[in-house]
């Protein structure tokens, strides 16, 4: 048995994107900060992570998908290659399937997860 997930629990950096799938199919993306500190008071690091939202819930999520908004998102991990021209070398980008989120600091949802925040997407 093997085990493919993702957890983040930061900052989004920009508005979410909507895109469509080939076969039309809404889906949103975005971008989430989580910073950590270099062990012996090392410097503070900033890593990013792209989250990528499908389904009926992606649209009904992106009003408040917004910069600065506080999220946990989890999902299946996915890497994909590709070169923008034919004489660049490979490039990597890893992903996170997103099949559930958390709005974590909106005033009209409440931390710990509850009813009213906890989305939940069948992948």
């Amino acid at each position: 048995m093997y085990l493919n997930r993702g957890q983040v629990l930061g900052n989004i950096t920009a508005d979410a994107e909507l895109k469509q799938t080939k076969e039309q199919k809404p889906y949103i993306t975005f971008t989430v900060a989580t910073n950590y500190k270099k062990p012996n008071g090392g410097e503070e690091v900033v890593d990013f992570h792209y989250v990528v939202l499908y389904g009926s819930i992606a649209t009904t999520l992106l009003p408040s998908l917004k910069k600065g908004v506080k999220v946990f998102c989890e999902g299946r991990m996915q890497t994909s290659k590709y070169r923008k021209t034919e004489q660049d070398s490979w490039s990597y980008k890893h992903s996170i399937l997103c099949d559930k989120i958390i709005l974590c600091d909106k005033k009209e949802y409440k931390t710990p997860a509850t009813e009213d925040n906890l989305f939940f997407q069948d992948m």
